[in-house]
């Protein structure tokens, strides 16, 4: 009581301008330490958005299976290269299959025994045989990946690329290729990327890794490039979170839905999911905003929408604490 009618005093003793000057600095001064005081919001979440930009709110998401086993840690990433598409991707397949591009801008190339395209709206490279291989010869995933691995390290030597072993898939030959239920068959599909900590990085919304291989008895049959394909190196280490944790987190920042398939194929209006039921999940690491990489969950389920109807689809969300 004393102090303040002491205060009280001192203000009646000066002028009335006097007084604002001093009540304003008193005002500033408090409002300066609340902000210093006041935690600062968590920078935005990655992939907040969906694939196609649109955002989702979601009122339920579950996982019935059981989460991955995670160090304690994990590092964050930033792009340091870029690969040269032109120079250090297509020259190499040129040079070896003996392709010439049909003109300048076609996207067509044409070699004696391979051929190649390239997608005009996402520069994806997809190299494959001119005529089917007339073989019974089988592969195995371990052959497989062998070969695989093998192959691009002879073909691009600067990368590092790693094949994602858990994802190899038999095929059976066919009208269609189908999977195959035996531990050797004609072919084989695997995935290879950069990657960090040992997952794979996977750019952007990419639905997959830079190179998906087919390989058989006698050798590499087809590949497919996803470009752009980077070099990461880690910057610091965050956190790991839980696969529940991390679906809760979505739902407070909703999107992240890497892709949504109606049973008809119609195109899926991803503003109307509202609850999701996830099975299974992995671990990858995207490259984002500000080329950073970072851990995410993939979830693989069924998204319910808002009239009822059941939607296949993939959600994205990190897999380390926010605020990092």
């Amino acid at each position: 009581m004393g102090n303040n009618m002491k205060i009280l005093r001192f203000l009646k003793s000066k002028t009335w301008y006097q007084q604002l000057a001093i009540v304003s600095f008193l005002l500033l001064s408090g409002a300066a330490l609340l902000n210093v005081l006041t935690p600062k919001p968590s920078p935005a979440t990655p992939f907040m958005q969906n694939s196609d930009g649109t955002t989702t709110t979601y009122t339920d998401l579950t996982f019935s299976s059981t989460s991955p086993k995670l160090p304690e840690e994990l590092p964050l990433g930033k792009v340091v290269t870029t690969t040269n598409l032109d120079v250090e991707i297509i020259k190499p397949l040129e040079e070896l299959y003996r392709l010439d591009q049909t003109s300048a801008d076609s996207g067509i190339w044409l070699g004696p025994r391979f051929s190649m395209s390239q997608n005009s709206k996402n520069k994806q490279l997809t190299l494959s045989l001119n005529a089917p291989l007339e073989t019974k010869a089988t592969v195995t995933k371990e052959g497989a990946i062998s070969q695989a691995e093998s192959y691009l390290a002879e073909l691009y030597p600067t990368l590092s690329l790693k094949a994602q072993t858990e994802n190899v898939m038999l095929l059976d030959r066919g009208p269609e290729l189908q999977e195959s239920k035996r531990t050797e068959a004609p072919l084989a599909r695997i995935f290879l990327s950069p990657s960090l900590a040992d997952y794979p990085i996977v750019f952007g919304y990419n639905f997959f890794p830079a190179f998906e291989v087919y390989v058989g008895a006698e050798g590499i049959e087809k590949i497919t490039i996803t470009p752009p394909i980077v070099s990461v190196e880690q910057t610091t280490t965050v956190k790991t979170i839980t696969a529940g944790a991390a679906l809760e987190n979505l739902k407070q920042t909703g999107g992240g839905i890497l892709s949504a398939r109606h049973p008809d194929l119609n195109i899926v209006d991803k503003t109307l999911l509202q609850t999701g039921e996830f099975s299974s999940v992995t671990v990858e690491y995207r490259v984002g905003a500000q080329s950073a990489a970072i851990p995410m969950y993939r979830f693989k389920g069924e998204f319910t929408t808002s009239a009822g109807e059941k939607i296949s689809g993939e959600v994205l969300t990190p897999a380390v604490e926010l605020g990092f």
